[in-house]
């Protein structure tokens, strides 16, 4: 129970499922309540079964294509830049702006979203640790402790969806450019550890 408790604890650290809920409530702003509670069943599933497929095979996975950590952690950072460019540029336009598609909308919810922005390259490279630490074919208490961490953040992002009281266009437009920042600073944040850990290597 303690090893369930530190893992659950080290990713919800990581992973930071608070600070997803603003970011997920833009991504789905243009749905329906009913497919926005769905949105957020698919966005946890989806870092379930990334954290879930890492813990068992994340490092064969990596070392079978030849990539480390720094250069995931870099490849990551560049795509949360260009997600959080295009949030900062539609948060400027017009009210004419077109809206994004329901396929596109779901797969923004698996990509950026899920990853890397939340199963991102250091919640990878932790539950890897996790796993290979339990010395076991099947690292049930890393397994469980991701399941755990993915019911936690839907509970967030379902409780942020629900809560959310509608803004007016102008809000609306001031939000996603403030959010837009913040997401290019972590874009930019985790490329540069990246690149740092891959020269000190």
């Amino acid at each position: 129970m303690n090893a369930f408790i530190q893992s659950v604890v080290g990713l919800f650290a990581i992973t930071n499922p608070l600070t997803k809920g603003p970011i997920f409530a833009d991504i789905v702003k243009h749905l329906t309540p009913a497919k926005k509670r769905a949105a957020a069943v698919t966005a946890s599933l989806a870092v379930m079964a990334i954290l879930v497929g890492s813990a068992l095979a994340g490092k064969l996975v990596l070392d079978l294509f030849g990539i480390s950590i720094p250069a995931f952690q870099v490849a990551g950072g560049l795509l949360i830049v260009t997600m959080a460019l295009q949030m900062m540029n539609s948060g400027g336009q017009s009210n004419v702006q077109s809206e994004p598609s329901e396929s596109e909308i779901q797969d923004s919810l698996i990509v950026p979203f899920a990853m890397p922005l939340t199963a991102g390259p250091g919640s990878i490279a932790t539950i890897i640790t996790m796993a290979v630490s339990e010395g076991k074919e099947i690292p049930t208490v890393t397994i469980a402790a991701a399941i755990a961490v993915s019911v936690l953040l839907w509970l967030i992002l379902t409780v942020t969806v629900s809560a959310k009281k509608q803004l007016n266009p102008r809000a609306q437009r001031i939000q996603t450019r403030f959010m837009g920042l913040i997401l290019l600073a972590i874009g930019f944040q985790l490329g540069m550890h990246g690149l740092k850990d891959f020269f000190a290597a």
